[in-house]
């Protein structure tokens, strides 16, 4: 990948309501846009992904996936998010693993 500004900081993983929050502080050149996408898989691929409109780099970010309501206990999932320079030009990516008692609906 190419060097330069683009990265992500400051990210925090979030559960509540059967929504998995992601959010970021997307790091760029000055005045330029980044993209961000988000996504929720398993050993077998992606589960759930959402994008999100261009934001100037610089912005704190917050992207929502709708976390799929079949999940199997004993499966590992990982939570992903990537900043790009341009659609699908990824500069960084992000993850964090998940438990699946975190996913799972509360009540």
């Amino acid at each position: 990948m190419p060097t330069d500004n683009y990265k992500l900081t400051d990210v925090a993983v979030t559960v509540a309501d059967g929504v998995l929050r992601i959010g970021a502080q997307c790091g760029g050149p000055p005045g330029a846009q980044a993209w961000v996408r988000a996504w929720l898989s398993n050993e077998a691929g992606t589960l759930a992904e959402t994008a999100i409109n261009p934001v100037e780099a610089g912005s704190k970010v917050m992207v929502e996936v709708r976390i799929p309501k079949e999940l199997d206990p004993n499966e590992r999932y990982t939570a992903y998010i990537r900043i790009e320079s341009s659609p699908l030009e990824t500069r960084q990516v992000v993850s964090t693993r998940l438990d699946y008692k975190l996913l799972i609906p509360h009540e």
